[in-house]
C-alpha cells in the first residue's frame, strides 16, 4: 500500500511574497502594529483538476526599537498570528506565536530598508486524498525578510 505522505509532494515552491506590517511607534522607541501575508497559493493537481488552497496570516504584534536615532536600528517585535485558510485540503488552522528580531538601515532617512529574522508557530491543518488523513503543519515556522518602510 502506497503511503499518503508519498502523494502529498511540495514539487513546486514558490518561498517570496509579499506582507504588510503597519505600525506605530510612540516617541520611545515602543511600537504596536499589525501583519497580513505573505499569502500562500498552493496549487494541488489532482489528476483531472487543479485546486487552489490559500493561506493569508494576519496578526498583531509589539515592537521596541534601538538606537532610534541612528542610522542602523535594531528592534525586536513579539506579538501572535492566525492563518486564514481557504481550499479543499485545509481543514482548520491555529494561532500562534510570533517573534522577531531586526535590523532597519538609514532609518534617519524618508525611505529606509531592513533585514528581519521570525519564528511563527501558528498551525494549518492539511487533510489528504484519503480521508481520514490529517496533518497539524506549521508553513511559516521560520522566515528571513527584506523590507523597505515607507
Amino acid at each position: 500500500m502506497e503511503d499518503v505522505d508519498d502523494r502529498l509532494s511540495d514539487n513546486f515552491v514558490l518561498p517570496v511574497g509579499l506582507s504588510l506590517n503597519p505600525y506605530y511607534e510612540f516617541d520611545f522607541g515602543l511600537g504596536i502594529g499589525a501583519n497580513i501575508g505573505p499569502t500562500s497559493l498552493i496549487f494541488v493537481d489532482t489528476g483531472w483538476e487543479t485546486d487552489l488552497n490559500i493561506i493569508v496570516p494576519v496578526g498583531l504584534d509589539l515592537r521596541y526599537t534601538f538606537l532610534r536615532d541612528k542610522n542602523v536600528s535594531p528592534y525586536v517585535r513579539a506579538g501572535f498570528r492566525y492563518p486564514i485558510v481557504s481550499g479543499d485540503y485545509f481543514d482548520s488552522s491555529t494561532p500562534g506565536f510570533f517573534g522577531a528580531v531586526g535590523v532597519e538601515f538609514l532609518r534617519t532617512k524618508r525611505t529606509q530598508f531592513g533585514l528581519e529574522v521570525a519564528y511563527d508557530t501558528s498551525e494549518v491543518t492539511v487533510e489528504g486524498p484519503d480521508y481520514p488523513y490529517s496533518k497539524d503543519v506549521q508553513p511559516y515556522q521560520f522566515m528571513v525578510s527584506l523590507f523597505v518602510t515607507f
